[in-house]
């Protein structure tokens, strides 16, 4: 997928690989360690503060530095901000009066909190470039032009098995599938091609949902650890385990009141409500028997049934389960970005793959038009608009545009990670949706990703 050659970067204990400019060579350090051209980018988006450039720098050069450098940084930005509510709170009638000059103080004070929460979109972006790094991921670079480069199975496996927990690794899965459509049935080298902005809606979705994913899996585990998940999570599953483990039992029993009793007691267990409507059917199916089978008796068919019944609710994992439970307001808000900072670094990382969104969407707009009568049309309308050149599109293999997926995926995953620890270890972040669009850096083309 890249095209430039690749390097290595050293960090202690392992060894990952950065991008690189053909030719280039590694620079070493003072302790003798080959560390990473300057002039390299570890990823698409550039630094928009000092500070930023700062991070990046000990990143690539002085790895063993950079988490003691974040911390310094973040705990600077912390101790500003509590002297400066101190300073209000204390000083509030040392404040000018003049019109003129509360007009200056005000935007002195706005322009100094842009500097600051920028300076945070920067650190927390290298946080997740660092996340990357560690599991020897390189991050894409700008798409412009083909690419059929096959990634490795490794890079696969370091972003699925590497980032989410087993219960999250399936609806990883099921996403892939989802936003691939017929093409992840594809040979990895097919090579096909797709619109510039289909391909970052594609990686906007991806990110949205592996944040979504993260904040979920997180809720699920804790709760599950203390117990706390309520116990029609488990039931249709338990209910016909416990039919398959007693059917031979059931079998063996002469007097059909008591093979009866079994069966009807192995299926009644406690439980205030079933997981959905398709589980509670899927367990009734299971529990009636056919016609022709004596009462509390279990045939081959009846068997098969309530073993594949068994393996349907399973297949639909117990994270699913737990995210179906939820109502319509608590999905909205599991999927809602938390941060002004995300929001924007969401943004950024979009535009630096794909380029201009709001260019993107114009030519989309004016080669398809607004008058398509179904999905289908428009869907006409967007490949012809493609084949013929009048928008921007990108031809990448299978495997590329699955590594896409999945990158987008861990963006979003780690991105959620950082913003939870800048939030309980600094209490940095600015709430989604209190900052205008297109402040604190990013620009504001991305609409309605918080």
């Amino acid at each position: 997928m890249c095209r430039s050659s690749r390097r290595c970067c050293s960090r202690p204990g392992r060894l990952v690989r950065a991008e690189a400019a053909s030719g280039d060579a590694a620079v070493p350090s003072e302790d003798g360690r080959k560390a990473a051209n300057p002039e390299v980018s570890l990823a698409p988006v550039k630094m928009q503060t000092a500070l930023g450039e700062m991070m990046e720098y000990y990143l690539k050069m002085e790895p063993h530095l950079f988490r003691t450098a974040v911390e310094e940084q973040l705990q600077r930005i912390k101790d500003e901000k509590e002297g400066k509510q101190q300073q209000e709170e204390e000083g509030a009638d040392a404040a000018p009066t003049e019109s003129s000059d509360l007009v200056l103080y005000r935007r002195m004070a706005e322009v100094k909190a842009n500097e600051t929460r920028a300076s945070l979109e920067d650190i927390m972006y290298m946080n997740v470039l660092e996340k990357f790094i560690e599991l020897g991921i390189d991050m894409m670079p700008h798409l412009q032009v083909p690419s059929n480069q096959d990634p490795n199975a490794n890079i696969f496996k370091a972003l699925t098995e590497g980032i989410h927990s087993k219960e999250a690794l399936d609806m990883v899965k099921d996403h892939l599938r989802s936003v691939m459509g017929q093409a992840a049935l594809a040979f990895p080298n097919t090579m096909l091609q797709m619109s510039k902005l289909q391909a970052a809606q594609v990686y906007k979705t991806s990110i949205l949902f592996g944040y979504f994913l993260r904040r979920v899996d997180k809720r699920y585990q804790l709760e599950r650890n203390l117990g706390m998940l309520a116990e029609q999570q488990e039931d249709a599953v338990a209910r016909l385990e416990r039919l398959l483990s007693q059917a031979d039992q059931i079998e063996l029993v002469d007097d059909p009141d008591v093979a009866s009793s079994s069966a009807s007691s192995a299926a009644s267990s406690p439980s205030p409500s079933t997981p959905s409507s398709s589980q509670t059917s899927a367990s009734e199916d299971s529990d009636a028997p056919r016609p022709g089978s004596a009462p509390g008796e279990m045939g081959a068919d009846d068997q098969d049934t309530a073993s594949s019944s068994a393996r349907a609710v399973k297949a639909q994992g117990a994270l699913r389960r737990y995210i179906d439970s939820f109502d319509q307001q608590t999905m909205i808000q599991m999927y809602r970005l938390v941060s002004a900072e995300g929001v924007q670094l969401v943004e950024r990382q979009i535009w630096a793959l794909f380029g201009n969104l709001n260019i993107l969407q114009k030519q989309m707009h004016e080669a398809v038009g607004t008058d398509a009568h179904s999905m289908e049309e428009l869907m006409q309308r967007v490949g012809q608009a493609v084949g013929d050149g009048r928008v921007e599109s990108l031809t990448l293999s299978v495997s590329a545009q699955r590594r896409a997926v999945l990158e987008g995926v861990a963006f979003g995953t780690f991105l959620r990670d950082v913003e939870n620890y800048v939030d309980t270890e600094y209490a940095l972040l600015t709430p989604a949706g209190s900052v205008p669009r297109g402040e604190g850096g990013g620009g504001d083309g991305l609409a309605g990703v918080a």
